[in-house]
């Protein structure tokens, strides 16, 4: 069974956590980018992009490689702990063709904190446009599957300036995940930082530490800006 498109986040319409492609998320940017470029002529555009927003930055830069000054990832959703592969997608493809909001059994249990700042995780707690409840559903862990895939098989084609950005005690997306990308990716400004001890959400991290993340992507983005 399918439903019409959905975008299942914040304000936005559909269910809760779903999407029928990433290609909705990847239009909605370029379609948001253009229209701020054209608002704003001559003004480079950066996008920042945080775990699964990083991985749809990368799919962007890859779709329009010609839209975007620079990109900076922070825990980009690469792979992902757990992450299905071989006969277990396979499953997971029947399954969210049939129940795509279905959500799979063992998903269910609570995760990781993705901040060692306990004010952060309390305002995430306290945001009625977060989801609450835990559990991935069958279609949308198969669509981030399907655009992982698409972003590593691209790789070599990704020739925007990049700043790829992890916490070295990430419980969720592995460290390793960005240091494979930066390998393989074509772009020839490229950097890479891993940060020891920090979670997930490296900028809402604890605020001496979120603090330098922060200076360094500011710091990153400065030195790509043309001379006036």
């Amino acid at each position: 069974m399918s439903v019409s498109v959905t975008v299942g986040h914040g304000q936005s319409q559909g269910y809760r956590a779903d999407v029928t492609s990433f290609d909705v998320y990847v239009d909605d940017v370029i379609q948001h980018v253009c229209q701020v470029r054209r608002q704003h002529p001559g003004i480079p555009v950066f996008c920042v992009g945080h775990s699964m927003g990083a991985l749809v930055t990368i799919l962007v830069s890859l779709k329009r490689p010609d839209l975007l000054a620079g990109v900076v990832c922070t825990g980009a959703s690469l792979r992902a702990n757990g992450e299905p592969v071989g006969w277990q997608l396979l499953c997971l493809k029947v399954l969210a063709y049939f129940y795509p909001l279905r959500i799979i059994p063992g998903t269910t249990g609570r995760r990781n904190p993705a901040t060692r700042n306990p004010e952060k995780m309390d305002s995430d707690v306290k945001d009625p446009l977060n989801r609450h409840e835990f559990g991935n559903r069958f279609r949308v862990t198969v669509e981030g599957c399907s655009a992982i895939e698409r972003a590593v098989a691209g790789a070599a084609s990704f020739t925007s300036p990049v700043l790829l950005l992890h916490g070295g005690d990430d419980p969720m997306v592995p460290p390793a995940a960005s240091t494979h990308f930066y390998e393989i990716i074509g772009s020839e400004d490229k950097q890479i930082k891993m940060y020891p001890g920090l979670s997930h959400e490296i900028i809402h991290e604890l605020p001496e530490d979120a603090a330098v993340v922060r200076k360094d992507i500011i710091d990153w983005i400065i030195d790509r800006l043309p001379s006036s």
